[in-house]
């Protein structure tokens, strides 16, 4: 077996395990025996990062299921330019800790500290007390915690294009194709712009052997990338109700193509060219996964997409800006309507945690006197919670009147990487 990528035999010493799709964003199907280690690596690190990182606040609203490791955390700011992370919790802290002194009389100094979380504080009230008597536990003891939710919108930048990530989503597409049985030499499209892209200092020498990307201009037919957005039509006959990704091949009515549809949290969608005389016998097959749960779905698919059509999708002949819109809104709606749900169930477990200490216990018949105990807990921390959720969706609502736009999306393949 050879790599689909760089053609060297594959043999025990250097076969490795690519995932399909991305598992930094929730991809869990893996295959073996098609890249060697060098591309898997090398091309994971270029291509599939970029990708990953430009989807990263998705992976964060949804809080993904991955193989290894948790979703990083990403720097945002609300309008009024408060600077937050995001966790992969799907709650926000502040980006910086706050570190501040005051001389005072007869030569004392007031530290204040504001720190994440008690691990921080403890590692700065540490550090503070190498120059200032400080006794670190009995001022954490007395440390006190506080929320707060926003008095203004997050402003959220969310690109996605550029050549790394067109050529993890065209990987993406022949990794599936070839796990579908097809010999990935005839895939000269994609294969073709797989091979001419490389940021490697050394790329004469590196591994695969590609040229720079800054010494071309495209890939496939021409300066036209073998693949672009598709939104003129949507290929799942009957699409799941949930946030999904998924990648499918088809031969079938094209005109002798071989196509993929490659499809990341519902609303990047895009239209591969792998082939365009293909020669192998006729595929059809598809994966779709939700990345919250790491289920498995089912849906057919018909791509069926004749040569002209391919041609002037990506040459951009068609105004895919109303399906595009209609398809971010509509994920929009879900990761807002998620993070809604996991903010109010967390405020009810506290709820519930508080009357389980007023010393109720498991099982036992709730009183009236414990009945208007958890009424006044949940009204306590649900009333600030609906109150800030109201004002944020009015202030909201006024900037977009006022001639704020929503983020717009790059265009795979296309834009500044």
């Amino acid at each position: 077996m050879s790599c689909i990528l760089c053609d060297c035999e594959i043999d025990q010493e250097n076969d490795s395990v690519e995932h399909v799709i991305p598992q930094a964003i929730g991809g869990l199907l893996k295959v073996k025996s098609l890249l060697c280690k060098g591309c898997n690596g090398w091309t994971g690190q270029e291509w599939d990062s970029t990708l990953c990182d430009q989807l990263n606040w998705f992976s964060l609203m949804f809080q993904v299921v991955r193989d290894r490791g948790a979703v990083p955390s990403m720097p945002i700011s609300t309008l009024s330019g408060e600077e937050l992370l995001l966790l992969n919790d799907g709650s926000m802290t502040m980006r910086r800790p706050i570190f501040e002194k005051q001389p005072l009389e007869d030569s004392k100094t007031r530290i204040h500290i504001v720190a994440r979380d008690k691990l921080e504080a403890k590692r700065m009230l540490t550090g503070a007390s190498r120059k200032y008597r400080i006794d670190v536990d009995e001022t954490l003891r007395n440390a006190s915690t506080s929320t707060h939710y926003l008095q203004s919108p997050v402003m959220v930048n969310l690109p996605f294009g550029g050549p790394r990530t067109g050529r993890s989503i065209v990987k993406t597409a022949l990794v599936y194709a070839a796990m579908q049985g097809v010999d990935a030499t005839l895939c000269g499209q994609a294969r073709r712009y797989l091979l001419q892209g490389d940021r490697h200092p050394d790329a004469a020498t590196a591994t695969p052997p590609f040229t720079r990307l800054d010494t071309i201009t495209g890939g496939g037919d021409g300066d036209v990338p073998p693949f672009d957005y598709y939104y003129t039509k949507d290929p799942l006959t009957e699409r799941p109700s949930v946030v999904l990704h998924s990648v499918c091949i088809s031969s079938r009515g094209s005109e002798g193509q071989l196509l993929a549809y490659v499809e990341y949290f519902g609303c990047h969608r895009c239209l591969v060219l792998l082939a365009d005389d293909y020669a192998g016998p006729e595929v059809h097959a598809g994966y779709l996964i939700d990345p919250r749960t790491g289920d498995a779905l089912q849906a057919d698919f018909k791509l069926g997409i004749g040569k002209a059509e391919v041609r002037s999708l990506f040459q951009r002949e068609y105004d895919e800006i109303e399906g595009r819109t209609a398809a971010y809104n509509s994920v929009m709606e879900v990761a807002i309507a998620g993070s809604f749900d996991r903010e109010r169930e967390r405020l009810v477990e506290q709820a519930w945690q508080a009357l389980g200490k007023s010393g109720i216990k498991e099982g036992e018949l709730l009183t009236e006197v414990h009945i208007a105990q958890l009424s006044r807990e949940l009204a306590e921390r649900l009333t600030p919670f609906l109150l800030a959720h109201g004002h944020l969706a009015s202030r909201a609502g006024s900037e977009i009147q006022s001639g704020a736009s929503p983020p717009s999306a790059g265009v795979p393949g296309h834009t500044p990487d």
